[in-house]
């Protein structure tokens, strides 16, 4: 995060770890580039798979296409939980959730930064931390700015 700037500047997997690492099952870029094959994903798919048979659920936010998402990974599905939904994150996660044999995707509707701001990693941290400490992210799908 950059001293005494805004929220809106690009944070690192680094500055997300950093704030919500203790409650996420795997770090922050864990999961890094989505959109494409990287070696290795194997041994953190059998991870997942193992936190989701052992607690039934397992927590991280991802990155794909320059964008920070907060996922919800279950038996039954995965769930996008994105500032900024667009159809092609949302294919980058079902293609990586069919590649590997993952349940199915759906996203769920919650309030979007401003269009054009780099808030996506501040958003998916406060995403993660209510996820964990409640409430739960709002429903409505209302434009917010961390500013």
């Amino acid at each position: 995060m950059v001293e005494g700037g805004d929220l809106g500047e690009l944070w690192s997997n680094v500055d997300i770890t950093g704030l919500v690492g203790n409650i996420l099952n795997l770090p922050a870029a864990t999961l890094r580039h989505l959109e494409t094959s990287v070696e290795g994903y194997e041994d953190v798919v059998d991870f997942i798979k193992q936190q989701v048979e052992e607690n039934g659920v397992c927590t991280t936010i991802a990155h794909t296409r320059s964008h920070w998402i907060f996922l919800v990974i279950r038996e039954a599905h995965v769930m996008i939980v994105d500032s900024a939904p667009s159809a092609a994150v949302l294919h980058d996660v079902k293609r990586w959730c069919t590649r590997y044999n993952l349940p199915d995707v759906y996203g769920r509707t919650v309030p979007t930064q401003i269009r054009g701001s780099n808030e996506c990693g501040p958003f998916a941290c406060l995403y993660a931390l209510l996820y964990q400490y409640g409430p739960a992210p709002p429903k409505q799908n209302e434009k917010v700015s961390l500013n």
